[in-house]
């Protein structure tokens, strides 16, 4: 096991290195810190349809890391844009996590928080554990049984970055492993991820959603940055321009092209990043302490859209339906030999190529273009978004040459070319080409294309718009695609819509998709919703309004406010109109709301001081007053994190309130702060005649740890002279938590007093009493002239006694041992000094103690077994046995409880009794029965049976607190039966001691609800599920969408297209046809790599054996592959699927060595080749024998193809060889065919 303090290395590390990013962030000004922008996240209800969360409609919504806090032990998946923040909260929470266990730590408590670790999923190689002790194995020795340990004891808080930058197949799956396996431990774990939709979504797993920035945060913002033209760049943001400025890092870069240019305000997503990396560029130059080429500047922008292509790109794919994934990260040694290719153009690479590409690729980390990755081998760009603009510059220009097949097949078709396809058709001036691309993108998938067409330059999207009103598709589906255009071209139809349909389906889909598009255009449109008798599409009608200042919805948003379903919705609406406004509206509410909505508005305002309002702590303190404890209890919270003269104030009068949790806050705001008004007011306080008054304040003075002389010397007085025994008490207990030296000292001179009165109550009594609680060795004199003063009382003596026993010094063994001897003492003292002998540890005294335990007196028989339990002998456990047939409850329990402690299964009938204890007036003891759940967990699954007779007991608390103990049971059961193959496990495996045991549960139908938490560690997954909530496989895609033409209801609709959005995201693909169809022919251009024209010649060489087959007689135009001129044949042959076979597995051998040692001439190509060959023929004869098959055959049709085919294939074996010989390390293969011995053919 690893003692928390191994950990202080990790943890210092993390806090370091967050450091520097968030100073790095705020001089490059990448991404704005939280404290500039206090992020917001939502809840998000269930994508099922009619599902219970979903019926509520209720979200709620947190600062950012607020949320993550709460629902991390349910497991969360942070959704948002990119560009969202999720990033950047995400490592804010690392940081403080790691500040936070670090103190815990250092102060040595025994409590310490999960370990937080941060796993980036762009990188992730293998599985999710191994990546976790590889980040820790950096800092502390750490073997994989001992992470597992780790794990099952939930001593790790696990963040995942980037579900969407997965890199395959293979790492979906591992974070799919791992998650489950989170989930079954209960291991808080958060997963970000962007809006394309996830499988886990579907799943058990906690949604929360980035909140845009609302007008006010923008505001505040723009005046932050631009506190002089702040006002000038507002008045300019609006439409899609007020959608981009929702984004924290769209915003950032907004104000600072603004601020360069103060006339040249972006017009697009796109625009905005052209405008932002000209301002970049023009910075972008050589200084005295900069070695930056002249030339590196220049050509930057075509190295970084290269670059960025290429790692959207990723792998060529291997098989089309599984797509390889686009490289966020790549190694330095990749991206120069990338530059290099760039650099070297149409010709072979030369040595002056790759010197150049290592140095300008020096120059772009080193002028903040691009940066080194976590992993410092490795370089990437600053934010994926900046890596998409980039891939988007170079793919424009493409868009007119590639052919229509090309486009749909290697670019819309895919997921990872999304962004950088909406963001290149903002730079399409062409309408027609516009026009042209949206059609297709409407053909591969109809949402994309809808998408798409709302990208377009906003004097195109008349017609691109319109593509999507011509559409084939139910009027409902079709409101929702103009939706996801956010273009106002869409209006016009929307409002048809309206005219055609007057259900309330279609009045809330064009609701929803008037609240996406920017443009006062919607305004009259929103306000003919607004008449509608629904509630809830009048109140979304009203939110919209609000967004564009429209104070007529105010009275809808105010009545809004008050219903706890529509609150917070309301309440970032009004925020919208005015700050002024909410505030007013919640005060009214505390005035004259309903118990519930004044709860609700309390947790509003903690919301809005992160919000930064002002004039919030007017109202906290209101709500201070309020006649509910929970208000209360709810404002003293926030009031304590806020702080300020005034909050503090008012905290500090709430240490007489009736709430001990409310006193607490007190306790913790005010500890050791030596408030002179409030010391004053509690000093006064302590010569009350209220004694209830009076206990009060010692408690807070004793918690504060106050060093005020006045305040102790008035705590003395009423420790020893206060006629309330209970307020004595509390004096006492608040001097030991003070910690004052003169404590021992006072109490020394009242015991050398003459006693007065003889009784437990006596300042006598309470003096040794408090020495027993105080158990120091300097109170061992004092306890022992008392013990062997004869003057003494037998009450005190034996009190003295007792405490000798509590301190546990056995140099006091030789004075009780000689009054244990004699037979002239009194009864009370001898009894007092045989338990603490027995304390001590004198051997042979427990058949002497169990006497004790027939005396009539229950007092003596509860002090006999705390004491046996104590010394814990086989002869001590007897008598404790005994006592669990005792007529005094207490007495019985104390016996239980040691004993179960150890185990033993004679305790059960007992501790299952204190489950249903009450106390003196009938509520609950929920001491004891919290005590006896304990026990009983430590107890274990032998526990269980009688248990689960609990379950049908008549007594209902009996009946609950067994619940709770048998979920207890099985968490601990969880812990330590789990399989020891932590990255195979799927469930529990259990002995079969345990599941006979288990199994008795099954059949109890009326009790499944109750034991769901214990039978979800043992039984299988979970049952199985209708047939939507399956995980769609490919081909259902075209389904769903033919389902859409069918659905009934809002909530369906909703859930068909987040299917899709989720199935897609998976695949990595829109259109499963699309996908399978053979490459297409691909349109050279001249910027085209060497490479990719052998690649492409081959796919194109691999159709044309299927089309000879398809097509007997047919004329092959070889013109359109290279121009050597037609050959035309007219024959009848069958496709030959060998030769077909050996040319794609040649390109694929091709590429692979290609790729791995980038040979520049054929004379290294040739090397290469024969030691790659020789490795294969010594490693694996089996894989050589039929590799050198192939290449034989392969020689055969290369260079006699006359002697072997009729002249079609002839003639396409001369094809392939002029494919084969357009690269190095394919005319290396050529070669290396033709010295293949004669013998081997």
């Amino acid at each position: 096991m690893i003692a928390p303090n191994e950990f202080q290395r990790y943890l210092k590390s993390v806090l370091d290195t967050s450091g520097e990013n968030t100073k790095r962030e705020v001089a490059d000004r990448y991404i704005p810190t939280l404290a500039e922008l206090p992020l917001q996240v939502q809840t998000a209800v269930s994508s099922q349809p009619n599902s219970q969360e979903q019926q509520n409609e209720r979200r709620e919504q947190f600062a950012v890391l607020e949320g993550l806090r709460k629902y991390a032990p349910d497991r969360v998946l942070l959704v948002g844009k990119p560009g969202s923040g999720k990033s950047t909260s995400l490592r804010r929470l690392l940081w403080e996590e790691a500040e936070r266990c670090l103190k815990a730590i250092e102060e040595g408590e025994s409590e310490i928080p999960p370990i937080p670790i941060l796993i980036e999923l762009r990188g992730l190689k293998g599985s999710v554990l191994a990546a976790i002790q590889e980040n820790l194995g950096w800092w502390l020795d750490l073997d994989e049984k001992t992470l597992k340990s780790l794990f099952r004891d939930r001593g790790l808080f696990v963040f995942l970055d980037g579900l969407n930058e997965l890199p395959n197949e293979q790492a979906w799956q591992a974070v799919d492993q791992f998650r489950q396996v989170c989930a079954d431990l209960k291991v808080p774990i958060i997963i970000t991820t962007r809006e394309l939709g996830s499988g886990l979504v579907q799943e058990n797993i906690k949604k929360l959603e980035m909140l845009p920035l609302t007008e006010p945060q923008m505001w505040e913002f723009v005046q932050k940055q631009l506190p002089e033209t702040g006002g000038e760049l507002w008045r300019q943001i609006q439409g899609k321009l007020r959608e981009l400025a929702e984004t924290p890092l769209l915003l950032k870069m907004l104000c600072d092209v603004f601020k360069q240019n103060h006339k040249n305000i972006p017009k697009s997503r796109g625009d905005l990043f052209r405008k932002e990396f000209a301002r970049r560029y023009e910075e972008f130059k050589p200084e005295r302490y900069r070695n930056i080429s002249e030339d590196s500047r220049r050509f930057a922008f075509d190295l970084l859209s290269y670059l960025a292509f290429t790692m959207v790109q990723g792998e060529p794919h291997t098989d089309p339906c599984q797509p390889s994934a686009s490289w966020i990260t790549i190694p330095k040694t990749q991206a120069e030999k990338i530059l290099a290719t760039f650099l070297a153009g149409d010709h072979i690479q030369t040595l002056e190529d790759t010197t150049k590409a290592k140095e300008w690729l020096e120059d772009l980390v080193e002028w903040h273009l691009l940066q080194v990755a976590s992993d410092p081998t490795q370089i990437e760009f600053h934010h994926q978004l900046f890596q998409e603009y980039y891939a988007a510059e170079r793919l424009a220009p493409q868009l007119a040459e590639l052919s229509d097949e090309e486009l749909q097949y290697y670019y819309l078709n895919y997921l990872k070319w999304t962004e950088s396809l909406a963001m290149a058709m903002s730079f399409v001036e062409s309408e027609v080409l516009a026009v042209r691309i949206v059609k297709l993108a409407l053909d591969v998938d109809l949402q994309l294309g809808a998408r798409l067409a709302g990208e377009v330059k906003r004097e195109n999207q008349a017609r691109t718009v319109n593509m999507i009103t011509d559409l084939e598709v139910s009027e409902k589906f079709k409101v929702r695609l103009l939706g996801m255009t956010s273009s106002d071209v869409a209006i016009p139809f929307l409002s048809q819509a309206l005219e055609n349909n007057n259900d309330t389906f279609t009045k809330n889909e064009v609701a929803d998709c008037l609240e996406k598009i920017h443009s006062y255009a919607s305004i009259p449109l929103l306000k003919k919703i607004l008449e509608d008798a629904d509630f809830k599409l009048k109140l979304k009608a009203a939110c919209s309004l609000a967004r564009y200042g429209d104070e007529t919805v105010i009275p809808i948003l105010k009545y809004a406010l008050n219903n706890k379903e529509y609150h917070f919705r309301s309440l970032l609406a009004l925020e919208k109109i005015s700050r002024d406004v909410v505030i007013h509206a919640l005060n009214e509410i505390l005035s004259r709301g309903d118990i519930e909505m004044r709860r609700q508005t309390v947790s509003s305002l903690h919301v809005l001081i992160q919000r930064k309002y002002e004039n919030i702590v007017p109202l906290l303190i209101k709500a201070l007053g309020d006649e509910d404890r929970e208000i209360r209890y709810q404002a003293a919270y926030v009031l304590k994190n806020q702080g300020g003269k005034d909050a503090l104030a008012a905290l500090a009068k709430l240490w007489k309130d009736e709430n001990i949790l409310i006193r607490n806050i007190v306790y913790i705001t005010f500890k050791g702060q030596e408030r002179k008004d409030l010391i004053s007011e509690l000093t006064e306080s302590l010569l009350s005649e209220d004694s209830a008054l009076r206990k009060k304040a010692v408690e807070t003075l004793g918690r504060l740890g106050t060093e005020s002389k006045t305040a102790i010397k008035a705590l003395f007085k009423v420790a020893f002279a206060d006629r309330d025994f209970l307020v004595r008490n509390s004096a006492l207990t608040a001097l030991i938590q003070i910690g004052n030296s003169t404590l021992i000292q006072t109490l020394s001179k009242i015991l050398e007093q003459q006693e007065e009165v003889i009784e437990y109550s006596s300042n006598h009594c309470v003096a040794v009493i408090t020495l027993i609680m105080i158990r120091c060795k300097e109170a061992i004199p004092i306890l022992s002239r008392v013990l062997i003063d004869n003057n003494r009382s037998p009450i005190l003596r034996g009190l003295a006694a007792k405490a000798l026993g509590e301190i546990g010094d056995t140099s006091v063994n030789n004075i009780l041992l000689e009054i244990l001897n004699n037979n002239q003492i009194d009864d009370y003292i001898w009894f007092q000094v045989l338990l603490a002998l027995g304390k001590l540890g004198i051997e042979g005294l427990e058949g002497r103690i169990a006497n004790f335990l027939k005396h009539p007196n229950s007092d003596k028989r509860k002090e006999a077994v705390e004491t046996l339990a104590i010394i814990g002998t086989v002869t001590a456990n007897v008598g404790l046995t005994q006592a669990l047939t005792d007529d005094d409850f207490s007495v019985r329990f104390t016996a239980a409880c040691s004993l179960g402690k150890n185990g033993n299964e004679a305790a059960i009938p007992v501790l299952i009794e204190a489950l249903g204890q009450r106390d003196s007036i009938g509520w609950e003891d929920t001491r004891v029965c919290e005590d006896a759940i304990e026990v009983l967990s430590q107890i274990g699954a032998i526990a269980l049976i009688p248990l689960k007779e609990a379950l049908n007991n008549s007594d209902y608390q009996i009946e609950r607190n067994a619940e709770k103990a048998i979920k207890k049971i099985s968490k601990s059961l969880a812990k330590d039966l789990l399989s020891d193959d932590f990255e195979s496990y799927k469930f529990l495996s259990l002995d079969s001691s345990i599941n006979e045991s288990l199994n008795q549960y099954n059949d109890i139908n009326e009790k499944s609800n109750l034991l769901e938490n214990f039978l979800s560690y043992f039984d299988a997954y979970w049952e199985s599920k209708p047939e939507l909530s399956n995980d769609a496989i490919t081909e259902d895609i075209s389904l769903l969408y033919k389902l859409i033409a069918e659905e009934q209801s809002s909530e369906l609709l909703n859930y068909i297209v987040n299917k899709i959005l989720s199935t897609q995201s998976r695949c990595q693909f829109y259109n499963c046809d699309i996908a399978r169809l053979p490459p297409p022919r691909k349109t050279q251009s001249k910027e085209s790599s060497i490479e990719d024209l052998v690649h492409n010649k081959l796919d194109i060489l691999t159709q044309e054996f299927k089309k000879v087959s398809e097509e007997p007689k047919r004329v092959i135009n070889t013109n359109n592959y290279f121009e050597q001129g037609i050959h035309t044949h007219t024959h009848n042959y069958a496709n030959d699927e060998t030769l077909k076979q050996q040319t794609v597995e040649l390109r694929q051998l091709v590429h692979q060595i290609q790729q791995t040692h980038q040979p520049t001439t054929e004379v290294e190509a040739a090397k290469i080749i024969d030691v790659e060959f020789r490795e294969i023929q010594k490693t694996n004869p089996t894989r050589w024998q039929t590799l050198r098959k192939q290449l034989q055959l392969l020689k055969r049709q290369l260079f006699n193809p006359e002697s072997h085919f009729k002249a079609t294939k002839a003639t396409l074996a001369e094809i392939a060889k002029h494919y084969l010989e357009e690269s190095v390390v394919s005319k290396a293969v050529i070669t290396y065919l033709d010295t293949m011995s004669a013998d081997s053919d």
